[in-house]
């Protein structure tokens, strides 16, 4: 799990009892910070992380990233010619069009025609099941 926060920005509660709750379950937590003038820089940790684990035997069968962002293209790609599986989920309305485009990879010149796919699985759209994943903090 990979996340930021603006430098100075509060944590809120609920996100503290979150990453909290994410750690007490074994999930590697790694929370960064930014200023307006620098890049987050959590994309290249999570994609550096995605492809370093892809080559470590028995490390993982399935990556799942939780983003709509187009720039972990190359690493869907290099993960899944490492013989892992990938699955993605987002947002409709933030998902760059190149995780549904079959071709994206060869348009992004990653691969040959035919070599490899983006993903394994269609798009898991977090929209279609948002009442299922999120409970309101104070059920009426």
């Amino acid at each position: 799990v990979y996340s930021s926060l603006r430098t100075g920005q509060p944590v809120s509660e609920a996100r503290e009892a979150m990453f909290d709750e994410m750690r007490r379950l074994h999930y590697d937590v790694h929370l960064g910070s930014f200023d307006g003038s620098r890049e987050k820089c959590v994309d290249i940790a999570l994609a550096v992380d995605m492809l370093h684990y892809a080559t470590v035997p028995g490390a993982f069968d399935v990556a799942v990233l939780v983003s709509g962002d187009a720039d972990f293209l190359p690493a869907l790609v290099r993960t899944r010619q490492r013989g892992k599986r990938v699955a993605i989920c987002s947002l409709r309305n933030s998902a760059s069009s190149s995780f549904e485009n079959a071709e994206a990879s060869q348009l992004l010149g990653l691969v040959a025609d035919g070599e490899a796919r983006l993903k394994d699985f269609d798009v898991l759209w977090l929209d279609d099941h948002v009442t299922k994943l999120v409970t309101p903090l104070h059920p009426t």
